[in-house]
């Protein structure tokens, strides 16, 4: 399906210099690469989250509890990644 997008200054900047590099050809290219990088992050930010989930589950079944540093530990890690790169993270 195709799709028009408007870059801020910036990210159109960044679009042309790639190009210009001739690491790409075309914006399209420039930005599928892009969107497989966001999609392979996402995938990642759903594996950890379904293992953070299947642990606290784990525990609940042999009774066992799990330490803060166990649940928040992996959290902080994320989100200091998330601001790292300069996103906004979301609540979920």
């Amino acid at each position: 399906m195709p799709r028009s997008v408007n870059l801020a200054g910036s990210l159109d900047a960044f679009v042309e210099a790639q190009i210009d590099s001739r690491r790409f050809r075309s914006d399209r290219e420039v930005i599928e690469a892009g969107l497989r990088l966001l999609e392979a992050r996402e995938q990642l930010r759903l594996a950890r989250l379904a293992e953070l989930r299947q642990s606290i589950e784990a525990s609940r079944g042999d009774g066992r509890l799990l330490t803060e540093a166990e649940v928040f530990d992996p959290l902080e890690a994320e989100y200091a990644i998330l601001v790292q790169q300069g996103e906004r993270p979301d609540r979920r």
